[in-house]
């Protein structure tokens, strides 16, 4: 792993106690939608990062419909909590970097009252490289 010392501007929440209650507290912040979370350590995400080995605070664009400024170390944190391996990350990047192209119109995708659901299709030999489940 790289060594990257680097300044983390995400806040730290120390929770004590049961996985049970680790993943109830993610439910009562709104970080999760009832699917499992691996709590985003210091060292799980130092880890995800240093597959990247960009600057935390790098933006990455800005996401809608919230307008949210999207950074490196964003979206690390949240790859952890969704149980992303760190060579996930180049297909993260690029699967984030096609959903804020502006032809993509992820606005309206998000905000319409139709239902739609982007998808993301993974091809070639990175399918290997990180072990992805494909085939039929």
């Amino acid at each position: 792993m790289a060594n990257l010392n680097i300044s983390l501007h995400s806040s730290r929440v120390r929770i004590a106690g049961s996985s049970r209650e680790i993943q109830d507290y993610c439910w009562e912040q709104g970080w999760t939608d009832g699917l499992p979370v691996v709590p985003p350590t210091e060292d799980l995400f130092r880890e995800m990062l240093s597959e990247y080995g960009g600057d935390p605070s790098d933006s990455l664009g800005r996401m809608q419909p919230g307008n949210s400024n999207i950074t490196l170390e964003k979206l690390a944190v949240n790859a952890v909590m969704a149980g992303c391996r760190p060579e996930y990350m180049p297909v993260l990047l690029a699967a984030l970097e096609a959903a804020l192209e502006p032809n993509f119109t992820l606005h309206g995708l998000l905000c319409t009252t139709c239902f739609s659901s982007p998808i993301i299709i993974v091809n070639g030999p990175i399918c290997k490289k990180i072990s992805m489940n494909w085939g039929v």
